[in-house]
C-alpha cells in the first residue's frame, strides 16, 4: 500500500523489550511524532497481529488509530494500488 512504513512481528501476543521499542520508535516515526497524527494499522486479511499492534498503539498515547482489518488483500480486491515495501530496519 502507498505509503507505508512496514514493521513486522509487532503484533504478536508478548513482545520482547527490543520489539516493542521498534514499534514505538516506528509509530513514532509515522506520526512525525504528533500523538493526533492519523495511523492506519493493517496486515493481511484475517491476521489479528494488527489488531494487536493497533491495541498497542493506542495504549502508547496516539488517539487516532484505525484498524484496517482487510489488510492488504482487502485493499488489492478494492481495486487500489499496491507497491512492494521493504521492512523498516529492527531488531
Amino acid at each position: 500500500m502507498p505509503g507505508t512504513i512496514w514493521l513486522p512481528n509487532t503484533g504478536y501476543g508478548a513482545l520482547a523489550p527490543e520489539t516493542e521499542r521498534y514499534l514505538r520508535e516506528g509509530l513514532s516515526r509515522a506520526a512525525g511524532g504528533d500523538y493526533a497524527h492519523p495511523l492506519v494499522i493493517f496486515c493481511q486479511m484475517d491476521c489479528w497481529m494488527s489488531w494487536n499492534a493497533a491495541k498497542r498503539a493506542v495504549g502508547y498515547g496516539y488517539t487516532a488509530v484505525h484498524w484496517f482489518p482487510d489488510g492488504t488483500d482487502g485493499w488489492e480486491l478494492g481495486g487500489y494500488p499496491l507497491e512492494e515495501a521493504q521492512p523498516e530496519p529492527g531488531p
